[in-house]
């Protein structure tokens, strides 16, 4: 089962996630699961492309932070949105090593932000 505001640490090299804590906490899935580019599975179709973009190889040489909010697959099968946040590990040449960063549960967040929405479109 998720939990509301689940944080998830992880590290990726040469296109492949190594490492990951929090997974399990946040997806009800085995950590194991998200290593590689199985993660990519649990990514809302809408919204995989454009995270296959900003973390493609050539994007990642260009810019040294990620910033973006997609939506992920739990274990029940319900999508929950999160922030994925991360920073270059730069060599003495400035080449990037690996990334590191956080996934953050944004789920309730992104709920009361479509609420207030709706809520600005319509009467009662």
């Amino acid at each position: 089962m998720s939990r509301a505001g689940a944080l998830v640490m992880w590290r990726w090299q040469d296109g492949a996630l190594v490492w990951i804590a929090g997974w399990e906490e946040l997806t009800g899935q085995p950590q194991e699961n998200a290593l590689g580019t199985n993660w990519l599975e649990s990514i809302h179709p809408e919204d995989r492309q454009s995270l296959l973009v900003a973390t493609s190889t050539s994007e990642a040489q260009t810019r040294q932070y990620l910033d973006l909010e997609f939506r992920v697959r739990d274990a029940d099968g319900q999508w929950r949105w999160v922030r994925d946040r991360g920073g270059a590990v730069l060599d003495e040449n400035g080449a990037v090593l690996e990334w590191v960063g956080v996934l953050e549960d944004i789920d309730l967040r992104k709920q009361s932000e479509a609420r207030i929405a709706h809520m600005a479109r319509h009467d009662r």
